[in-house]
């Protein structure tokens, strides 16, 4: 491997080049682990964009949704009150009860017509949620402790978490880092017993660094499926399964080019 060889020559000859993978198996770990690196920083940035978006775009909504409702609420020592207090909101399958002039212990549940498979409660001294599937919550104000919280504070809290979003930036390129050495891992594993089959005597560790580069197509992959958000099912049996039929390939061409130098010792 030349030192020329910069990593987007080698991004590019990992998906379309096996013969190139001969070079791969002569480079240190090292160098294997900085390409990882790299990619997890370009491809982990760009695959954070779209979340990134939708959550600063639903914060905005959040503020001005807040913003723009006449409705002020106030939690103090453990009692909640909101103004214009009762009244129902409903949400496709969510139903919102609001009733902070009466404790949960003095609200007549019978008196509700209309049902929902989601129920949220909201009242003077709690707040219940029965969920369809069954996962019920039902929270004491008392127990956040001697704490308020008013619409403003949570209109300037929620403005905070919008410029927070942009540390889900670096968290996407550490979870690809990670993710990727994992799923190399699990490539390099199965790929012993290809290995094995093909008879290309190819090192642990040699694999490991084959599988880092062989990942690179389906990681790609990966990337278009999200961002047209496109629902496969098993997607990474198939991201694995992708990466194996490129080890197996590869391994194939290491061997022969080992047969061929060998012969041209003779």
């Amino acid at each position: 491997m030349q030192k020329k060889d910069n990593f987007f020559k080698k991004f590019l000859k990992a998906i379309v080049d096996v013969k190139y993978y001969i070079n791969f198996n002569r480079e240190t770990l090292g160098r294997a682990f900085l390409y990882l690196l790299i990619m997890s920083i370009l491809l982990g940035g760009i695959n954070s964009i779209k979340t990134v978006y939708s959550v600063t775009k639903a914060i905005s909504s959040a503020v001005s949704e807040l913003n723009n409702n006449d409705i002020d609420f106030r939690l103090e020592d453990g009692v909640m009150n909101i103004s214009s207090s009762p009244f129902t909101y409903k949400d496709n399958d969510t139903l919102i009860i609001v009733d902070t002039t009466k404790n949960a212990s003095e609200f007549d549940k019978s008196i509700i017509k209309d049902k929902s498979p989601n129920m949220m409660y909201v009242f003077k001294d709690k707040f219940i949620m029965n969920q369809q599937n069954g996962q019920n919550q039902d929270v004491k104000y008392s127990d956040f402790g001697a704490i308020t919280v008013t619409k403003e504070g949570v209109i300037n809290f929620i403005g905070t978490l919008k410029w927070l979003s942009i540390l889900l930036v670096p968290l996407f390129m550490i979870g690809m880092f990670i993710g990727h050495m994992f799923s190399a891992l699990v490539v390099a594993v199965i790929g012993i017993l290809i290995n094995i089959v093909i008879k290309a005597k190819v090192e642990f560790g040699n694999l490991y660094k084959l599988a880092i580069y062989a990942l690179t197509l389906p990681t790609v992959i990966d990337i278009v499926r999200g961002a047209f958000s496109l629902q496969v099912p098993h997607f990474y049996k198939i991201y694995i399964l992708v990466a194996l039929i490129y080890i197996g390939i590869v391994l194939k061409t290491i061997k022969n080019d080992e047969i061929n130098m060998e012969l041209s010792e003779l």
